[in-house]
């Protein structure tokens, strides 16, 4: 089972030099760098795994969460299960500090924007997917928000 950022479409045909740094992937795209890191990696099923994939679709920047013989998993029995990434394409320079702030039963990750705070907060056990999606909650930057009106 794994987490993919697929980059597909005109970049399935062409050579994408990436590189694994930590707990992220470096691409480029033409002259564009893409970063992709892991910053919140917290689960019963132990630490993600980093692996690359060609196929026919494109190149897969892949997450692993867990490998061996297929088998059933039952998030809802998990104590723990959170996966928080940050995602940077043309970007100079590194990526943003991501504080975090967590109890039991939620994590908040924040980043300081030139525009403002934006956050996600989440909850650290999972639940039902219809609870999930209610209980999820995104704080957008002023700037960023005044943009999609």
């Amino acid at each position: 089972m794994r987490i993919r950022l697929l980059l597909g479409g005109h970049a399935a045909k062409v050579e994408l030099p990436t590189a694994q740094t930590g707990a992220g992937f470096v691409t480029l795209i033409g002259e564009t760098t893409l970063r992709l890191e892991a910053v919140v990696d917290r689960s019963d099923y132990g630490e993600l795994q980093l692996q690359v994939e060609r196929s026919e679709e494109g190149l897969g920047l892949d997450y692993v969460i867990s490998t061996g013989e297929e088998r059933d998993l039952d998030f809802h029995a998990l104590e723990r299960a959170v996966w928080i990434f940050a995602l940077s394409l043309g970007e100079v320079g590194p990526l943003p500090t991501v504080d975090i702030q967590e109890n039991e039963a939620w994590l908040t990750a924040s980043i300081l924007t030139d525009d403002g705070v934006a956050a996600i907060t989440v909850p650290q056990k999972p639940r039902k997917t219809g609870e999930l999606y209610k209980e999820n909650k995104v704080q957008l930057s002023p700037a960023l928000l005044g943009q999609m009106k």
